[in-house]
């Protein structure tokens, strides 16, 4: 079989990815298989680990933030995702303000490893009027970081990596206490996270330091952003649940299967 990512992404890309994927599926007579590169990302961490059912997924990247109850390979409902900016998008803005390289979630790991994380207590979003207690939002510290610095600074003296650790370290508390919060109302303690902020070293020593009752799993770096092998494992297992998809399906530059659950845990 071929499995290809058709959706969300740029359009160009996934056209011509799409377009070569079903050419060589047709001519071989295999079967193609669509995959959204999202789901993808959640099911990473089973390449290198044995992780079993069910398990709290996060999924932190550029574009996402997705808080997930799996139940298996291809069944997940999602219960939080973000109401404005994803996590990697406030490391990306901030990055390009303080001018301190690309892509932003490497440039501020870097910066912040000479830093000091305790010269500002930027804030955590209130989300009053969200009855999903799993969303996150990151326009706020994004917004403090970037405009705001006086009134959250703990000490006079000041650097940029101070800002970029401090930054990091609020981003990350953020999605810990939302975490924990669906281990303690589902009940489930193992933890998979994903994403191509998961490479983050700090993300990982919060998550593993923070949740000391549960399995904790991420991907192996190479993994942690996009990747093909990650599309190939997920499309093998959309495989043998749906069978092949029409070789008339198009490219869904949008995450537009995406629903997020009502259910409350």
């Amino acid at each position: 079989m071929i499995a290809v990512a058709t959706r969300p992404g740029l359009v160009g890309g996934l056209v011509v990815g799409t377009s070569f994927a079903k050419a060589l599926s047709w001519s071989n007579n295999i079967p193609f298989v669509s995959v959204n590169h999202v789901e993808a990302h959640l099911y990473s961490p089973h390449l290198t680990s044995n992780i079993e059912f069910p398990y709290i997924g996060l999924l932190v990247s550029g574009g996402h933030t997705l808080i997930v109850i799996c139940n298996s390979y291809t069944d997940y409902e999602i219960v939080g995702t973000t109401i404005d900016d994803a996590c990697g998008e406030a490391f990306d803005k901030i990055a390009k303000h303080y001018n301190l390289g690309y892509p932003g979630g490497v440039a501020v790991e870097k910066t912040a490893l000479s830093g000091d994380e305790s010269t500002f207590n930027f804030p955590t979003s209130n989300l009053y009027k969200s009855d999903r207690q799993y969303d996150v939002s990151y326009s706020g510290i994004k917004t403090a970081v970037i405009n705001h610095l006086e009134k959250y600074k703990k000490k006079d003296k000041y650097t940029t990596s101070d800002i970029a650790a401090s930054f990091q370290k609020r981003a990350f508390t953020i999605l810990l206490k939302k975490v924990e919060k669906a281990v303690k109302n589902y009940k489930i303690k193992r933890v998979v996270v994903s994403g191509g902020v998961s490479a983050n070293k700090k993300l990982k020593e919060i998550f593993e330091n923070g949740l000391k009752n549960c399995e904790v799993f991420f991907p192996d770096i190479k993994y942690a952003t996009d990747n093909g092998a990650m599309i190939a494992g997920y499309g093998y297992h959309l495989y043998l649940k749906n069978g092949a998809s029409p070789l008339d399906e198009g490219v869904m530059p949008r995450v537009v299967d995406f629903k997020i659950s009502n259910r409350r845990g």
